[in-house]
């Protein structure tokens, strides 16, 4: 190892020790600024929170606000439950439905539902093409 010269020494103590104080006194004012960002921190994080919990409106809970639209969600979820209660899923109901229409009743059913496909594609056709493309 190498040894350095007792001069060179005392000059880099002398240094040093100079240099402490001011390093002890930038690191208490960083410190200082540290608690004072955090305490802003908190506060805002508290108000940020608070006001998370109030309501900004009237929250639905996926019902809409249209009366036929909420009538016929209600019939929906009712024929569910009645399905469960019989220990059947909705869609053995609906392919029961189905078997026990007559042909002409189907095509009609059909029909209709090609038609509103056909009046949704005519009234947003960009969406329709991206979809298909993708």
């Amino acid at each position: 190892m190498k040894t350095i010269d007792p001069e060179l020494r005392s000059y880099a103590q002398m240094g040093m020790a100079a240099m402490l104080p001011g390093m002890e006194y930038a690191l208490e004012l960083m410190q200082r600024q540290i608690n004072e960002i955090r305490e802003s921190l908190s506060h805002l994080q508290q108000l940020d929170h608070t006001a998370r919990n109030l309501p900004a409106k009237r929250q639905t809970k996926g019902w809409s606000d249209d009366p036929e639209e909420r009538r016929a969600e209600m019939a929906r979820r009712m024929q569910v439950a009645r399905a469960k209660v019989k220990g059947q899923t909705l869609s053995d109901q609906r392919k029961r439905e189905w078997q026990q229409m007559s042909p002409r009743k189907r095509k009609a059913r059909l029909a209709a539902m090609a038609a509103g496909k056909n009046k949704s594609r005519k009234q947003h056709p960009a969406a329709h093409t991206q979809a298909a493309a993708a």
